[in-house]
């Protein structure tokens, strides 16, 4: 069961109800760049008004509460850019999408698909070009599919040495993008679960 809301009260003592969101950064802290802390990250989240933000990993994954809405993602990005100086595209997710995208993946169980190889791909906005999915190269063996706004990738035997990285995913689908592993992927699922 997804605990969706959270509630808050206002300066007045009037409960407010806030659905849970998990916002992805793409690339921070990432080979010593887009430095970050995710203890300013909360921070910051919470500065911006966000509730109960927290993170998992250094990677920039955090489950916050917030009003229920477009232009979180930009929100946070503007200030991402304005603390701490990085452009760091931020896509942002509602619980209920994030668990129905966990639930929806075509790859997992798959018995030729190993969990480690497993990543799923979250976009801002909706692809340009989706049929430009089965033009992405996978000449490593990688399996990609793109099911309901999210893209499913498997990369045997590791994505480091693919060629079907995030900037050729987001030149051919048009869209911004950020990828998560399988493992952070249900981890998150967890914290979005628990009070």
């Amino acid at each position: 069961m997804i605990m969706n809301l959270v509630f808050t009260q206002d300066g007045e003592g009037e409960l407010s109800k806030e659905k849970i969101h998990i916002a992805l950064l793409r690339g921070v802290n990432v080979g010593g760049h887009r430095r970050i802390l995710m203890e300013e990250l909360q921070d910051l989240f919470k500065e911006l008004g966000y509730v109960d933000p927290r993170t998992y990993v250094q990677s920039g994954n955090v489950v916050f509460g917030a009003k229920p809405g477009k232009g979180h993602g930009k929100k946070i990005t503007a200030a991402i850019a304005k603390r701490f100086g990085h452009d760091v595209p931020t896509v942002v997710i509602e619980a209920e999408e994030f668990a129905r995208a966990v639930a929806a993946n075509p790859l997992a169980g798959r018995a030729a698909v190993e969990k480690l190889w497993l990543y799923v791909g979250f976009f801002e906005g909706t692809p340009d070009s989706p049929e430009a999915v089965d033009d992405l190269p996978c000449a490593g063996g990688e399996i990609v599919e793109l099911v309901d706004g999210c893209l499913y990738l498997a990369y045997p035997p590791s994505q480091e040495k693919s060629k079907l990285g995030l900037a050729v995913i987001e030149r051919s689908l048009g869209v911004t993008a950020t990828i998560r592993n399988w493992k952070t992927v249900n981890a998150l699922l967890s914290m979005i679960d628990a009070p």
